[in-house]
């Protein structure tokens, strides 16, 4: 399992980049992987209080899927903490790669509403991931 191959289908520069519909709807639905269902969150332990941590999608009704984002706001930013912590469950931080996040943190986006705002206008795809051992 992972999101290799998955498109990141949202830019919304200098706050986050969405991605990992396992389904290939454009970020539409994002069911799970695993069960093709959503699922509770877990717990709101880790707090959004650096970037680059990867947190889950959720809907409306705070059920999670497959999808996820990466927060990209600078450090220097205290205040950005409560847009997420409580929200969105954090699971994980880039560690490697930060450039690459940087670079799609600034691409040129389509204009759009709803999920269609901060489309890439080119294609951004998870050429590879995994976790970085100790």
């Amino acid at each position: 399992y992972g999101y290799k191959g998955t498109d990141l289908f949202r830019v919304v520069q200098g706050l986050q980049i969405s991605g990992g519909d396992v389904n290939k709807d454009g970020g539409k639905t994002g069911k799970s992987a695993l069960t093709g269902e959503m699922f509770e969150p877990e717990n709101y332990k880790l707090l959004h209080t650096v970037p680059y941590i990867v947190s889950m999608a959720n809907s409306l009704d705070r059920q999670n899927d497959s999808r996820f984002f990466i927060s990209t706001r600078p450090e220097v930013d205290p205040g950005y903490s409560k847009i997420f912590d409580g929200k969105y469950v954090a699971f994980g931080r880039i560690v490697k790669g930060q450039d690459v996040v940087k670079a799609i943190d600034v691409l040129e986006t389509k204009g759009g509403k709803g999920i269609n705002s901060g489309r890439p206008k080119q294609p951004v795809v998870i050429v590879d991931c995994g976790i970085v051992p100790k």
